[in-house]
């Protein structure tokens, strides 16, 4: 029996373009024990391509082109992450500009990530793990940067992130922060806090957040799912409301079809 197209080649079909941006720079051979002697492209490598080519071209199709923040729930060892800001002056020529990403994980999974992304992309990537939590040097304990004041533009919590409310500097490595179960209201507070004035532009010039949840998000107990489901679902967008989920779950997992209807 003939094999079908592969997730590389069906992502070509959609959106060369797009697909070519995503995948100009090759998988990473680190962890691959026979690399050195076949042309192995991995499995979750093409699946990516596929997906976020899916994505993207959705996002294009409606006018949602531009600046983008994503969020990833169970990143793995960090393969997307790696992709797109491989990809990130690729992407800008095809009308995106990968702006931050963040991944919610647990912290064993994190130093994995954190471990793999700095062998893959070195100098190119700002890693900024929230189990040293960096709001402490950059804020203190002044009311200033707790109070009304730090949910003004230029208030002291968009000091976080220094990239909002400006153009996207290639030159500036793509900041990954790591939130573990921990620190994750505290990372929802100043988030929400340095971003909430861009909620005040037009909406197609807003800035447009993705959460990416692959087989990761529909694993966990429902009381976490809700948290996840609060926080980035039915949220403002002042808050961390985000405009496209990506979900992809296994349906033979215990209460899917709850957590589905709850996203449909």
């Amino acid at each position: 029996e003939e094999a079908g197209p592969s997730d590389l080649e069906r992502a070509r079909s959609l959106d060369s373009g797009l697909a070519e941006a995503l995948s100009s720079v090759e998988e990473p051979k680190l962890g691959i024990l026979w690399a050195e002697t076949i042309n192995f492209v991995s499995p979750k490598y093409m699946a990516a391509t596929m997906i976020l080519t899916r994505l993207l071209l959705h996002m294009r199709r409606r006018g949602e082109a531009g600046l983008v923040d994503f969020f990833e729930v169970g990143a793995g060892y960090g393969s997307v992450p790696r992709m797109l800001s491989a990809a990130r002056p690729k992407l800008l020529d095809e009308g995106f500009g990968v702006r931050s990403y963040t991944i919610f994980d647990l912290p064993s999974v994190i130093h994995l990530q954190r471990w793999y992304l700095n062998k893959t992309l070195g100098a190119s990537v700002e890693l900024r793990d929230w189990i040293s939590p960096p709001h402490d040097a950059t804020l203190g304990t002044s009311k200033d940067s707790w109070g009304s004041a730090a949910w003004e533009a230029g208030g002291a919590a968009s000091r976080l992130w220094p990239e909002v409310g400006g153009d996207l500097d290639l030159a500036r490595p793509l900041r990954v922060d790591f939130v573990e179960p921990d620190h994750r209201d505290l990372f929802v507070h100043l988030f929400s806090a340095a971003h909430a004035h861009e909620v005040e532009k037009a909406v197609q010039q807003r800035p447009r957040r993705v959460l990416l949840a692959v087989n990761s998000w529909h694993e966990f107990v429902m009381e976490d799912f809700l948290w996840y489901y609060n926080h980035f679902v039915v949220a403002p967008a002042w808050q961390m409301g985000v405009d496209w989920i990506v979900y992809v779950s296994n349906r033979e997992w215990k209460n899917n079809d709850l957590k589905e209807a709850l996203l449909l």
